[in-house]
This record gives C-alpha cells, sequence and structure tokens, in this order.
C-alpha cells in the first residue's frame, strides 16, 4: 500500500507519524498529518484523506505449451474522512490536518461484491456453500524477523 501523490497540488504532502511499512495488519493504527506550505494564496474548499485495502491475484495455468493467465482485484475496505471544509482563500501560510486511521479487522462486504472486480468464475469455485468470509488474514510477512545481527 503505498502513498498515493498530490497531483496539481505544489506544496501538498502526507507525513506519517511513524516509518511507512510495507504491510499492515487488522488493528494497526495508521496516523499522520495533510500539509500545505504555500508561498501563495491558496483556494481551499477541503481536504480529504481515503484510506484503502485490496488484493491482486494472478492465476496462470498451463496446458502443455499453452496457457491462460487469468488476474483479479478486489477492493477490501475503503475509508474517507474529511479533514476541512472552509471554501476560503488562505494567506501564504505552513497548514496541517491531523489524520488517524485503523485497519479493519473484517472487509467491507460493499467493497467486496461491488464493481466488475467481483465475478464468480465457475471453474474456480469450491463445491462448498458459497458464503463470502470477511475475516481478513493477517499480513504474509507477519511473524518474519530478522536474522541476528554478528557481533
Amino acid at each position: 500500500m503505498g502513498l498515493t501523490k498530490a497531483y496539481n497540488s505544489p506544496g501538498l504532502s502526507f507525513e506519517l507519524d511513524t516509518p511507512a511499512l510495507l504491510y499492515y495488519s487488522p488493528g494497526d493504527l495508521i496516523s499522520g498529518q495533510v500539509v500545505l506550505n504555500t508561498t501563495d494564496q491558496a483556494a481551499i474548499g477541503s481536504v480529504t484523506v481515503s484510506f484503502w485495502g485490496r488484493a491482486k491475484s494472478h492465476i496462470i495455468q498451463q496446458y502443455g505449451q499453452s496457457g491462460t493467465s487469468e488476474r483479479g482485484r478486489t477492493q477490501f475496505f475503503q475509508q474517507n474522512k474529511i479533514l476541512y471544509t472552509g471554501h476560503c482563500t488562505h494567506k501564504p501560510s505552513f497548514l496541517s490536518w491531523p489524520f488517524e486511521f485503523v485497519v479493519p479487522d473484517q472487509a467491507d462486504p460493499v467493497c467486496i461484491r461491488s464493481g466488475k472486480a467481483w465475478k464468480i468464475q465457475e471453474n474456480y469455485t469450491s463445491t462448498q456453500v458459497r458464503d463470502l468470509d470477511l475475516n481478513l488474514l493477517p499480513s504474509m510477512f507477519q511473524g518474519l524477523t530478522a536474522p541476528p545481527q554478528q557481533q
């Protein structure tokens, strides 16, 4: 989950309170601030932060010399926070708006089942009842540790 860059907004940046991690797990807190540092007047209607989580998959089936490839992408959740609304023109200055999100422990069924991404492929389904498990799995990196340092 990378940081999204601010487009067409010079002086706008995101600062996280802790260094960005390669992965986040359910229950993790992500906090920081949106920062605007301008040397000119800035007309600001609103400041909104969107936080979302998704999964990507890639299945390759080989049939001798040929094969097929299927790609999928599913969004698990999306949270939006409006940090500021004012429709004002601000003098040149340094402005910041704090935010904080908690990684949810369950997927949002509305996100998973909406859009074109959620299509059941008959050849990949099980014979079990099709009930959607909304519990998010722990990160695949959870529990890995760095090797001990030699002294």
